[in-house]
């Protein structure tokens, strides 16, 4: 199964250019963003952080709690992989289970916010908008997240602590429940959905800036804005430069390595995400909905 994955950066990042810009007739130069920044990670030294991408509004930082529990789950998923223990392997798949649960409710947060803020929903198209309650929908038949649900369960029972009215056989049995290849279905679905997420223009990013009386903000991969600022306002454009390394392309990148880092998880006959390819303009948003078919009831 193939999911898209953003569009090729453009072949001019290290070369000067010229643009056309609304307050000068004159054009604006656009230079390449050479600093090397990295998505905001709580757990990075803070003295060499200080360079990275922050989120700059609500539906980023719902983005940037997906990316920070990828980022656990990449982790435990190398060192899966690693072993060939079959009991540390399950050891590690006990303790995914947290992580993986953070990760689709902070996607449910996310289509929820995209759905329902208003700000957020004018800047998404119609027929795109219209397609956000079926998406979670359709997520959720495939990931038992809701309340009482299997990996709601298994994440409150026995991963992020064993439940106390547990006794060693029961929580066996209930670990039991946890079959592989579905924890893995279960995170292949979640970064699919993530995924189309990503395509919406609903994101918003800022760094730091070594100059006084101005911010750095990002809402348009790969164009990096530097804007005065006067009495608290923003005002005029006086800097543009073209990000390499975007925020956006670096998510996907952290999908591809859950993805290639998770085969373990699966045999040739189970459904997954085959990997990533380029994505065009005709392919369809959600393509979730394409590559995910409806599951019949009780399955």
């Amino acid at each position: 199964m193939a999911s898209s994955c953003g569009s090729r950066w453009p072949g001019f990042l290290n070369t000067a250019i010229r643009c056309r810009r609304t307050m000068s007739p004159n054009g604006m130069p656009i230079y390449s963003d050479d600093v090397p920044r990295d998505i905001s990670n709580l757990t990075a030294e803070t003295d060499n952080s200080h360079h990275d991408w922050e989120p700059a509004n609500k539906a980023t930082q719902k983005l940037w709690r997906c990316v920070d529990a990828l980022r656990d789950i990449a982790s435990l998923l190398e060192d899966a992989a690693a072993s060939k223990s079959k009991d540390k392997r399950r050891r590690k798949l006990k303790i995914l289970l947290t992580p993986l649960a953070s990760l689709a409710q902070g996607i449910v947060d996310l289509l929820n916010h995209s759905e329902c803020d208003a700000e957020t929903r004018a800047r998404i198209e119609p027929k795109m908008h219209e397609m956000i309650a079926p998406l979670r929908e359709r997520f959720l038949e495939y990931v038992p997240l809701e309340r009482k649900k299997l990996l709601s369960t298994l994440r409150n029972k026995i991963s992020a602590h064993v439940d106390k009215s547990l006794f060693p056989a029961q929580a066996r049995d209930l670990f039991s429940k946890a079959h592989l290849h579905e924890v893995g279905l279960w995170l292949h679905a979640s970064i699919a959905v993530l995924l189309d997420l990503s395509k919406l223009p609903i994101y918003g990013w800022m760094c730091d800036c070594d100059k006084k009386d101005t911010v750095r903000l990002m809402t348009n991969e790969p164009f990096l804005l530097t804007i005065a600022v006067k009495d608290g306002k923003l005002g005029d454009l006086v800097g543009l430069h073209i990000v390499q390394d975007a925020p956006m392309k670096r998510t996907v990148k952290l999908m591809e390595e859950v993805i290639d880092a998770s085969r373990w998880m699966f045999d040739r006959s189970h459904m997954r995400v085959g990997g990533l390819v380029e994505h065009e303009e005709y392919r369809p948003w959600p393509e979730y909905l394409a590559h995910f078919p409806k599951k019949a009831a009780g399955t």
